[in-house]
């Protein structure tokens, strides 16, 4: 598969994405929350109001979400994880040298 090089147009369309994502994902816990409340308590708690709330939410996080991810790739973060830099979490060297970056001076003392 080729990459897709990263231009303004492919903007639009992610963030588009990532909208319908969020809002049906949110419209999904919404309808197992009131699933679980109406085989507790018996009544019924999904509404219109859920759909507006769920896409008010999905606008925002759709958002910033896929506006993140085209700067990402904009950036070129996957190209930078593939040729090594940075540091990888598989790798168990890069693991321990991670934990002693986050490390401040007090937990240095305590770990070691």
């Amino acid at each position: 598969m080729t990459p897709i090089k990263v231009r303004f147009r492919l903007y639009p369309v992610l963030v588009l994405k990532a909208v319908v994502f969020f809002y049906l994902v949110g419209l999904l816990g919404s309808l197992i929350g009131a699933v679980i409340i109406y085989c507790k308590l018996g009544v019924w708690g999904f509404s219109g109001e859920d759909l507006l709330v769920s896409l008010r939410f999905s606008l925002i996080y759709g958002f910033f979400g896929g506006s993140g991810i085209w700067i990402f790739r904009k950036n070129g973060g996957d190209q930078k994880a593939k040729e090594g830099e940075g540091l990888s979490l598989t790798d168990p060297r890069s693991r321990s040298e991670a934990l002693r970056l986050m490390m401040t001076p007090r937990h240095a003392e305590l770990f070691g």
